[in-house]
């Protein structure tokens, strides 16, 4: 190891602002109760012994601009002295399917599905179907070099094994292997292969984002392997002239007669119509004419043997001239991987496996959610036998071979949405050992603590959120932690390869410079995955280095300073979380008057927004301290507890979108994108929304010449001055993300605005939802605006919102005693007060 490699093999970045981190963790809950229980699953890069205790971040802002990083020890749970080791990161998403319970196959066992590679670089695995050695074979494993080996035939010369392709296979195993080796097919089984892609046989590379059918078979009796693959006419004539393998049927039409049976070991000419080699009479759809139909067929494929054969790898246990077992025993099916760690990018559909003059598949059209697909036909009674076993998260509801843009809602007609997309990146359960389990005492006081991780190797701390036990008495306030928004944002990676809006930097925290040299930890939901599809599932089962004191200036440290500001003021609160309103309701914050929000509440479910709702209606008074809240629509599934589901349609600030016909939550199916877009502006429920963007300075708001007149005045007692928050973080507190009062958008007339900020600078752009015909816009623009409103709701209740999510960097300018902190004090404490709001003004 260099001096330039830090302990886990990562290259140190040249101006990276500390040591590398060595010590890293996560925890499952995020959010609990006092009284319940937590655990901590905790790796090392170097291992040793660490202490582990819990402590309470009242604020986890070490910078200048903050009011100091202020942690407290927790003394009514003990610590822990263990032994840390490392826990691997396997990432790569994959499905295996149990198929034991077909008849054994002979002379014919293989498999045939729809793929569509989105990368065809490298090698990778498209499926294998694994069968146990035979139990005749067992006998003839040979310890000697055997001498047949000299009559192998060779590899072909240009393809040549990676380091990470086994050269040897499993002893215990038969598998038959679908790889794609940069662009070309190749099938293989101990002792037999046959690649596609030798140059005497003129086949093109596959096409990325383009529907392939493939199948591959072993023929037990001749000891051959035979692959086929065709594809159907695309949209692009263009495209299709360059497809050697272009079918002139439809995916319905191709499904009925495979080359498979009709160019196989057994001839079209020799077929009694409509008496085929029914292989996969048991899947199929429709039943054309046999003569009409085979002949109408055309696919790359040629006799296997022996000019396209070739030894892999060299195995004395399958030599033909050894026998080979006149029938096998498939075990399982593997899409998207194989056994031993291979993965594959892309998408898969209506997989069949032949085995025994039998064939199955999977109902990959419904319960798009579920963690299982059904086996069909079903093998024995029962159900679950067979079952399809998703890992790691791939994406469904993704359109299929059959979607022509007839359907857009996958409800509307599943078969066009009966894909699976892979990604060998997808990252949804590291699956790690736990370290520590603690039960926290019944009278913890709610608030934000951590898991405090020290030893040799460095340190971490892993934040968790406690709210009141169950029963026990509660605030008046309750400061709402954006989970989905930390979620959305889990190890985004925005700092070192930059973004639209967001340049690059050359000097990390340790946490980041961690999620840069460790691109296993998965993805954001702003990035896209190598095949640049963007990540539409994320998940807070790994660690989550962004979700760190410190770790950088958005969302979560933030968030920590508008808790010690409400600690400061001694008004007492809670703590409560998007999960925790997603999945109880209005019962989540039922018990609270007043609920304060955090910096950048953007992403936000149909239940949390309908919670949030009906609490305003019954009198909560809401708090909004930030901007871009209320913007995206996501999903939770119960099936896979701890992730979220996010479709970027349309429009909106996005670092990618949603490709043709995917626009529906796989998760419920609702239409997802942004909340402007399903009638539910951010305006209709904190009277702005999201105007515009930019990040070069912050500014202050100007006060509404009307506002010290209004019934609002309340709010500015004790702010002198015209301008309002003319320093923090950034120059002032109107900045990065800002939103505007706007009645088109649904802000009730009624709304008081009480002061408004519009200096900023060039870079500060209006949203791509506010352009419409031209990019042409007036200067200075007069839809860039941040608005400090305030309005009453139903039964006595009110909203105060702030439009800036820089608002939470001027709050602790001079221990407290500014402009900002007073007049949040201000509404903090009158919202605190049991006398109710009068309804507003009529007209």
């Amino acid at each position: 190891m260099t001096d330039a490699m830090n302990a886990s093999g990562a290259e140190l970045g040249a101006g990276d602002a500390g040591p590398p981190k060595q010590i890293v963790g996560y925890c499952e809950p995020w959010t609990l109760r006092a009284g319940e229980s937590i655990r901590l699953k905790a790796s090392s890069h170097q291992p040793g012994p660490a202490v582990i205790d819990v402590t309470r971040i009242v604020c986890g802002d070490p910078t200048r601009y903050g009011p100091g990083f202020d942690e407290r020890d927790v003394d009514a749970i003990d610590s822990w002295s263990v032994e840390l080791g490392e826990q691997p990161l396997t990432p790569g998403s994959y499905a295996v399917a149990d198929v034991r319970g077909m008849p054994a196959g002979g002379p014919y066992i293989g498999f045939r599905l729809w793929v569509m590679p989105t990368n065809v670089r490298g090698w990778q695995r498209i499926a294998t179907l694994t069968a146990p050695v035979p139990e005749s074979l067992e006998c003839r494993r040979l310890t000697e070099r055997d001498p047949d080996d000299d009559l192998t035939l060779p590899l072909p010369a240009d393809l040549q094994f990676e380091d990470s392709q086994d050269s040897s296979p499993d002893p215990s195993r038969v598998d038959l292997a679908l790889d794609l080796v940069d662009g070309q097919l190749m099938a293989r089984y101990p002792g037999r292969g046959i690649f596609l892609g030798q140059p005497h046989m003129g086949m093109v590379p596959l096409t990325a984002h383009r529907w392939y059918l493939i199948e591959t078979m072993i023929d037990t009796h001749a000891d051959k392997i035979y692959l086929f693959v065709t594809t159907s006419p695309s949209a692009s004539p263009g495209r299709d002239a360059q497809e050697v393998s272009l079918g002139q049927k439809g995916v319905a039409e191709l499904e009925c007669w495979t080359f498979f049976e009709a160019c196989g070991p057994h001839d079209v000419e020799d077929s009694v119509d409509d008496q085929p080699f029914e292989i996969y009479e048991d899947v199929r759809r429709e039943m054309p004419s046999w003569s009409d139909q085979g002949r109408a067929l055309q696919a790359w494929g040629v006799d296997p043997w022996p000019t396209t054969m070739f030894r892999y790898p060299p195995n004395p246990l399958f030599l033909p001239e050894r026998g080979w077992p006149e029938e096998l025993d498939p075990a399982e099916l593997w899409l998207g991987a194989g056994p031993d760690g291979e993965r594959f990018d892309g998408r898969i559909a209506r997989p069949v496996v032949v085995s025994g003059g039998s064939s199955c598949t999977w109902d990959l059209e419904s319960d798009m959610a579920a963690r299982t697909a059904t086996m069909k036909p079903p093998l024995v009674d029962d159900p679950g036998a067979g079952r399809l076993v998703l890992y790691q998260l791939p994406t469904r509801a993704t359109t299929g071979p059959a979607w022509d843009g007839s359907a857009h809602r996958w409800i509307d007609n599943p078969a066009h949405f009966d894909a699976i997309h892979f990604h060998h990146d997808d990252l949804y359960d590291a699956g790690w050992e736990t370290t520590v389990e603690a039960t926290l005492p019944d009278d913890l006081p709610s608030g934000i603590y951590a898991f405090r991780v020290r030893g040799s190797a460095g340190e971490d701390r892993v934040p968790f959120f406690v709210r009141p036990a169950a029963g026990a008495p509660t605030a008046d306030v309750a400061l709402l932690m954006p989970t989905a928004t930390y979620m959305a944002y889990a190890n985004h990676r925005m700092l070192f390869e930059g973004a639209d809006f967001i340049p690059t930097k050359t000097r990390l925290r340790p946490e980041h410079a961690y999620i840069r040299d460790h691109p296993e930890l998965g993805r954001s939901h702003y990035e896209k995955h190598p095949d640049r599809s963007g990540v539409m599932f994320n998940s807070r089962l790994r660690p989550v280095l962004n979700l760190r004191p410190g770790a950088d200036g958005w969302n979560f440290t933030p968030d920590t300073d508008i808790n010690v500001f409400l600690e400061d003021l001694e008004v007492g609160h809670d703590i409560v979380t998007d999960e925790d309103l997603h999945h109880e309701g209005i019962a989540a914050i039922a018990p609270y008057r007043v609920l304060v929000t955090g910096s950048h509440p953007e992403y936000w479910s149909t239940a949390m927004l309908d919670a949030l709702a009906d609490w305003q209606r019954e009198g909560g008074r809401l708090m909004y301290l930030g901007g871009n809240g209320f913007y995206w629509r996501v999903a939770f599934s119960e099936d896979w507890p701890g992730a979220i589901e996010l479709r970027r349609a349309e429009d909106g600030v996005r670092n990618w979108q949603t490709g043709p016909g995917e626009s529906y939550h796989a998760w419920g199916g609702e239409y997802g994108g942004l909340w402007r877009r399903q009638g539910r502006a951010p305006n209709e429920i904190c009277g702005i929304g999201f105007a515009a963007q930019g990040f070069e300075k912050a500014t202050y708001f100007v006060r509404d010449p009307g506002a010290d007149s209004s019934r609002a005045s309340w709010i500015l007692e004790g702010v002198p001055g015209e301008r309002i928050g003319t320093s923090g973080l950034g120059g002032g507190a109107a900045g990065q993300e800002v939103d505007r009062y706007d009645v088109r958008l649904g802000s009730p007339d009624h709304a008081v605005v009480l002061a408004s900020a519009t200096t900023f600078g060039p870079d500060m752009l209006r949203t791509k939802e506010e352009f419409e015909g031209s990019v042409l816009f007036p200067t200075p623009d007069p839809y860039v605006r941040a608005d400090m409103v305030f309005y009453e709701t139903p039964n006595g209740g009110a909203v105060f919102s702030v439009g800036s999510i820089s608002w939470f960097g001027a709050l602790a300018r001079d221990g407290f005693d500014n402009d900002i902190a007073r007049i949040t004090a201000n509404v903090v404490q009158r919202f605190a007060d049991s006398e109710p709001f009068g309804p507003p003004p009529l007209g």
